[in-house]
């Protein structure tokens, strides 16, 4: 069989693990194939999660002051929000930032193959693409293929319910918005359309918000949002049904209610992206959450394989895979290295921001660790 491209290392998935493995392995002096699926690289982080919900959130933050400024003896109109313009800010934000990976890329002349990567051997792959397949040969791989959004049992395909893509999409405010999970990507949104004028409910299963940081970190987060917005805790939506007037939502918690909304955002989680992949071909087999084990070196049970970011596990955070693609990059190219993950950070950008590092009480007790 021919191959059309034959090379030291292909990595699949041009996210933050995966352009920093292939830049840093570019970097040691090897040959590097880098196979993203989108046209352009970046990722969910820098397409459609981080960079845009950061740069919504700061306009948020704007209009939240200027709404605020009479306190301080400042008197502005309200704020006239042009959605149109915020959308073509956000994207301007985005396009800077591919252009800035794009050079780098072409910088370090990696090979770029746009298309799904599929493993048909233990050493070779073939990438689907708009123009066909194209085969490739590697000595090493590197997975790094990120995760998608989990979605509501038996939710209906409706437009007027949400994930986080079509949030930052901002299409539209909808005058009330329910938002289903009270973690990080969940509160974030509810606080960028709060400011653009929805009324805000957020429904979060557990019995507090960002359920994994400590509950006394997020108590002064709570006590702020709870003045502006609906928090019902230990909550679970029972049904979803769509009807011509909105989204029709059963509620389960302390009480039960069916009340209406005029979108829903389901931000309950992220699920690994390592279906599809022909992980059978290699004899890798995903854990029951799709995710791939790795020891220290992120290698997987198949030595030649390596896999960093969402897919190995949480925390999915950008800063964690791209950390991992790094080590990856450097122990295929010879270094000695391993990830040690002694104290990850993480951040909610709301208002108040909540940021932890490290182990929190609760993971550290469940270690057996004395805590003071």
């Amino acid at each position: 069989m021919t191959y059309a491209h034959t090379t030291s290392l292909a990595v699949l998935g041009g996210g933050p693990g995966g352009y920093t493995a292939a830049f840093r392995a570019a970097d040691l002096g090897l040959e590097v194939c880098l196979i993203e699926e989108e046209r352009q690289l970046g990722g969910v982080c820098l397409n459609v999660g981080c960079i845009p919900s950061k740069t919504l959130l700061h306009a948020a933050e704007v209009i939240e002051e200027a709404r605020a400024a009479e306190t301080f003896a400042l008197r502005f109109g309200p704020p006239q929000i042009d959605l149109a313009a915020l959308r073509g800010h956000t994207e301007r934000v985005i396009g800077q930032l591919r252009t800035g990976l794009d050079t780098l890329c072409k910088a370090r002349t990696i090979t770029r193959l746009t298309g799904r990567g599929v493993f048909t051997g233990p050493d070779t792959l073939a990438v689907r693409g708009a123009d066909g397949i194209t085969r490739v040969r590697f000595t090493d791989a590197i997975l790094a293929t990120g995760s998608s959004p989990v979605t509501l049992p038996g939710c209906p395909d409706n437009p007027r319910i949400w994930d986080s893509t079509t949030a930052l999409a901002l299409g539209s405010v909808p005058a009330r918005l329910l938002i289903v999970g009270g973690g990080v990507i969940g509160l974030e949104m509810a606080q960028v359309y709060g400011a653009l004028g929805s009324a805000i409910t957020v429904v979060e299963m557990q019995d507090q918000l960002i359920p994994p940081a400590d509950r006394d970190l997020v108590q002064p987060l709570f006590l702020s949002l709870k003045k502006k917005y609906r928090l019902c805790t230990g909550t679970r939506v029972a049904a979803l049904t769509a009807t011509p007037a909105g989204i029709e939502v059963q509620l389960a918690g302390a009480t039960e209610t069916c009340e209406l909304f005029d979108a829903v955002l389901v931000a309950i989680g992220r699920r690994p992206n390592s279906r599809g992949l022909g992980l059978e071909t290699l004899g890798l087999v995903p854990d029951a959450h799709g995710f791939l084990a790795v020891n220290e070196r992120q290698q997987t049970a198949v030595a030649h394989i390596y896999a960093v970011g969402d897919l190995v596990g949480e925390p999915m955070l950008a800063h964690k895979a791209s950390h991992q693609g790094r080590v990856a990059a450097e122990v295929i190219a010879g270094l000695p290295t391993a990830f040690a993950p002694l104290a990850i950070p993480a951040v909610a950008y709301t208002r108040p921001e909540v940021a932890w590092v490290g182990l929190t009480e609760r993971e550290a007790a469940a270690r057996g660790l004395r805590v003071d």
